[in-house]
């Protein structure tokens, strides 16, 4: 599920415009009809919070919509995110949000946009093209974001997040894409419970 909170507390806040008797008193209402916001954890701050609670212009794309939409590289799951271009380069690629990013040779100069795996911060453009893998949900930050994640996050940030493993359960997921010209590909990622006595 693809969250944009500016979109989300917008249409929020013109839900509230009608008369607040009108809305209490039908029974039938919203969360009757199972139409209520569902609540999207990030950590854009550093810890774990509501994203709509969240004081950051926040895109959070989730890793089953990753997965229903058979994307399986960083750079295409980022097209549709609003605001955001992938500019290619020689090198990888470039990230520009709201028309802020760095066009140059990353080995030389840091990019404007900033992106972490698992909170590592990798200033490599290659790495766009990487396979997305047992992903959680993957956050883009509108700049500028160099308080929290580094000096030159002028343009914003994109965080992407793995799966975490899960204590004491047994979990099994697969992957599967075939297409046209002999495409296939296969992921496939186990949680396995270990114990120590």
């Amino acid at each position: 599920m693809r969250v944009d909170s500016t979109v989300l507390l917008w249409s929020i806040g013109l839900s509230m415009v009608g008369p607040l008797q009108a809305q209490s008193a039908d029974p039938g209402g919203p969360a009757a009809n199972g139409d209520s916001l569902q609540e999207v954890v990030v950590t854009a701050e550093k810890r774990m919070e509501n994203a709509q609670t969240t004081a950051i212009a926040i895109t959070a794309i989730s890793g089953d919509d990753i997965a229903a939409h058979a994307e399986n590289q960083l750079d295409t799951t980022l097209r549709d995110v609003p605001s955001l271009q992938v500019q290619s380069t020689p090198q990888g690629g470039e990230i520009y949000i709201r028309g802020v990013g760095a066009n140059g040779d990353s080995n030389f100069i840091d990019p404007s946009v900033a992106l972490s795996f698992d909170g590592v911060y990798s200033g490599r453009s290659e790495r766009l093209a990487a396979a997305l893998y047992d992903i959680n949900r993957i956050e883009v930050l509108r700049g500028p974001q160099g308080t929290i994640y580094g000096r030159d996050a002028d343009g914003g940030a994109v965080n992407v997040i793995s799966n975490g493993p899960i204590i004491g359960d047994s979990e099994s997921r697969i992957n599967l894409q075939v297409g046209n010209y002999n495409l296939a590909h296969i992921d496939a990622a186990q949680n396995i419970p270990l114990t120590t006595g």
